[in-house]
């Protein structure tokens, strides 16, 4: 599986390890669900962004009595 590097000073990887301990996860475990989350929400994002694009479209191509 791949892998990848992340740098931190010791005090913000102090103050992640606390916040994954918190969570009862590792702090392996909190990255992936961090990063893996926030493409997610990137792409939800994104989405969202050309529908509303077409709802406009579509609300601007309605009948005057409609909009």
């Amino acid at each position: 599986m791949p892998k990848i590097t992340v740098e931190l000073t010791a005090e913000e990887l102090a103050a992640v390890n606390q916040y994954a301990r918190a969570l009862g996860k590792s702090t392996r475990a909190l990255a992936h669900d961090l990063l893996v989350a926030e493409a997610q929400r990137a792409a939800f994002l994104r989405n969202v962004d050309k529908g509303i694009e077409i709802g406009l479209a579509a609300f601007a191509d309605s009948a005057e009595g409609w909009r």
